[in-house]
């Protein structure tokens, strides 16, 4: 269901360790803080999705 920026981005960010991924989302929450179009806002909280998504899913292959 991902268009092609989100397959791109999902294939950057799943490499890097829970830690940047966890870092990468705080940093993006605070830039959706500041003044911006609704094109990047949208963007920003895809990021933060997609993020938590892989952070979620990397936290419970961990456990197993």
């Amino acid at each position: 269901e991902c268009n092609e920026k989100e397959q791109k981005y999902i294939t950057k960010v799943k490499e890097w360790t829970i830690e940047k991924q966890e870092t990468e989302v705080g940093r993006v929450r605070s830039l959706l803080q500041t003044p911006m179009s609704d094109d990047l806002r949208d963007w920003g909280r895809r990021r933060v999705n997609i993020l938590q998504s892989l952070i979620k899913a990397n936290k419970q292959e961990a456990e197993l």
